[in-house]
């Protein structure tokens, strides 16, 4: 693997319990939306040479929608 390349994955666990104001209370548990990012810097940083780094990342709708 290249040493100028980052990956990164993000499943998030979403548990929401809320019971202010109302005689019921709303509990829920849910995966959320997945993310996928990647960043790769394409120069290596130093001397007089900015540090540039190119990022892109993708949301997927995984998770439900908000109430």
């Amino acid at each position: 693997m290249k040493n100028n390349i980052t990956t990164d994955i993000s499943i998030p666990y979403v548990y929401v319990y809320d019971k202010t104001g109302s005689a019921t209370a709303r509990d829920n548990s849910d995966m959320g939306d997945i993310t996928l990012e990647m960043d790769f810097q394409p120069f290596q940083s130093g001397g007089d040479r900015p540090t540039t780094t190119i990022t892109m990342a993708a949301i997927l709708p995984t998770g439900p929608e908000p109430l």
